[in-house]
């Protein structure tokens, strides 16, 4: 995107197909930043940290690589030790939400992983409530803030719902279509932004924050093993950011199916082949 004189509004191009054909507001890098600035961190180091300038956060219509969101996001985590980004009571040291997904990773289908990690959650802190209720068509996972006055910008919140979208999405191996998305708050000035953050009917002045599924979802089975996890936590916060594709490449495919059968002896490449419905020749490709 560019001004009226032609000035790129992006700083730096992003490093893969997919990131230049996806870009986010700059609106949310103003808003960390001043939250950021209001805990006490360094403004300019956090900028340089994500290869942003000052002058490009201040313009309204700016917007940035996801790579460069996620490198601030993870500066002011890394600076406060806390997931959280100092918006609640008790903090949620570095390394929580790892920890949490491993605990997930056990699961056989998504339902029993989300019970797992509102199980996971409840036991360490209080500071956020996670529910998964189901009607007779559709499973809710609501986010309730203990103190939803400390995220007066709804900073925290709009995270968190992306999150647990896009985690479990991932998880599963296919973005989870929503049904819809319920916010407690009145819609924002930004809420433009909303249609590609959440793939679905946004709706404002909710009883609750919620993802809303159909409840088949839930029976959905876990896809992913601990490697896959390993690379993916790596690149955590990046996934938040990024255009969504979950589908698993080939390799992921591969590595799956042979640890899925760790007594078998692999002498050709035919029962892979089988397995991944494709011929040997492709699959050597």
């Amino acid at each position: 995107m560019t001004t009226n004189t032609g000035q790129l509004l992006i700083t730096s191009l992003p490093t893969t197909k997919q990131e230049v054909k996806h870009s986010v507001s700059s609106h949310f890098a103003r808003v960390q930043l001043a939250n950021a600035k209001r805990l006490g961190l360094d403004e300019n180091q956090l900028l340089a940290s994500a290869k942003l300038s000052a002058n490009l956060i201040r313009q309204t219509n700016a917007r940035i690589s996801p790579q460069q969101l996620a490198d601030l996001y993870q500066a002011i985590w890394q600076a406060l030790d806390d997931e959280y980004l100092g918006l609640t009571e008790t903090p949620s040291r570095i390394g929580v939400f790892s920890l949490a997904c491993e605990y997930m990773l056990d699961a056989t289908t998504l339902g029993e992983s989300l019970k797992r990690a509102i199980y996971f959650y409840h036991t360490i802190s209080d500071a956020i409530h996670f529910e998964l209720t189901e009607t007779e068509d559709q499973a809710h996972f609501s986010i309730t803030l203990k103190r939803p006055e400390l995220d007066e910008k709804h900073l925290l919140m709009e995270l968190l719902l992306l999150i647990w979208h896009r985690f479990p999405s991932w998880l599963v191996a296919e973005v989870i279509p929503l049904i819809a998305v319920h916010f407690t708050y009145s819609a924002p000035d930004h809420q433009q932004e909303y249609r590609l953050l959440y793939p679905g009917p946004c709706h404002f002045n909710q009883p609750k924050n919620t993802l809303v599924w159909s409840n088949h979802v839930l029976q959905w089975p876990i896809r992913r093993n601990k490697t896959q996890l390993k690379a993916f936590l790596k690149e955590v916060p990046l996934p938040w950011f990024r255009k969504q594709r979950y589908m698993e490449n080939i390799t992921d495919q591969v590595i799956r199916y042979l640890e899925d059968s760790p007594g078998a002896k692999l002498t050709s490449i035919e029962p892979v082949a089988r397995h991944l419905n494709m011929t040997s020749r492709t699959l050597r490709r």
